[in-house]
């Protein structure tokens, strides 16, 4: 072997690293994202089945009611249905203390998520309204929903 080429051979071999360390990095990163995806795909099909199923029971008679159970991210502690109020019970301010300026500042919106982890965490669905102001359910989700005539009522 020449002097030149076993000087090469190291440098090939800090370069096979360099390679193997950027592809890990990009491996992972991309994983964590996928992941992250993942968890809002979830929240969004929880959402639109709860909104589903409002706008079923919205279009049957007057009483009719169910049982629905959904499953939300687990990042999400609470899910709050309000009406008008701002005020939220005080075991839930523990995960987010500013939720009340948060729903204070959304008027047309009446679903939040607790903590707020996501990018998107309010939603209006419309003709739902809580039994009681507010009505928050811990994570996974269980509530009745029931058709009062005007709109379609949860509770617990």
């Amino acid at each position: 072997m020449k002097k030149a080429q076993i000087l090469s051979q190291p440098i090939i071999f800090i370069f096979i690293l360099i390679v193997s360390a950027l592809v890990l990095a990009f491996g992972i990163r991309a994983v964590l994202n996928l992941q992250e995806r993942a968890e809002l795909i979830q929240l969004t099909t929880s959402v639109e089945d709860l909104k589903d199923y409002v706008e079923t029971y919205y279009s049957f008679v007057e009483g009719s009611s169910t049982e629905i159970t959904l499953n939300f991210p687990s990042k999400i502690k609470y899910i709050c249905i309000v009406a008008k109020s701002n005020k939220v019970p005080e075991n839930i301010k523990n995960y987010d203390p500013y939720i009340e300026d948060y729903i204070s500042a959304s008027p047309d919106y009446n679903l939040f998520m607790i903590p707020q982890e996501y990018k998107i965490s309010r939603f209006k669905i419309p003709n739902l309204k809580p039994a009681q102001d507010p009505l928050c359910f811990s994570n996974p989700f269980k509530a009745i929903i029931e058709n009062k005539g005007t709109h379609v009522e949860i509770l617990k």
